[in-house]
């Protein structure tokens, strides 16, 4: 039986076909999955662009993208975004509010970003 390794190879988008064809018959190509909370440096290497927690994650998403204020759906867009289940927009929700990052605002289903 011949040895088998596992590479584990990241590759921006634009290059991802290129690559996929070129291991096409060499390689048993599992899955492509993208890769969130990491840029790229000016060296070129990878770099995390938050601590790797959800709710750092969802602090920087909010920052980045200047929001001032969401609702559950928007939640649930970022979680999916993440590889993460839309189920649990409750749950960061709540970690969120914990953290005052955001303040529900009056009886409504909305929340303001507050840092």
């Amino acid at each position: 039986m011949a040895d088998m390794f596992r590479l584990e190879i990241f590759v921006e988008d634009t290059k991802l076909g290129k690559v996929k064809r070129a291991l096409a018959g060499l390689a048993h190509i599992v899955k492509d999955q993208p890769v969130v909370n990491a840029r790229k440096a000016p060296n070129g290497e990878l770099k995390e662009e938050t601590n790797g927690n959800l709710l750092g994650m969802f602090a920087a998403y909010l920052k980045k993208q200047h929001i001032t204020k969401i609702s559950p759906l928007d939640v649930r867009h970022f979680l999916t975004s993440v590889g993460r289940s839309a189920k649990s927009y409750s749950y960061l929700l709540n970690q969120a509010k914990k953290a005052k990052m955001v303040r529900r605002i009056g009886k409504s289903n909305s929340y303001k970003v507050v840092s």
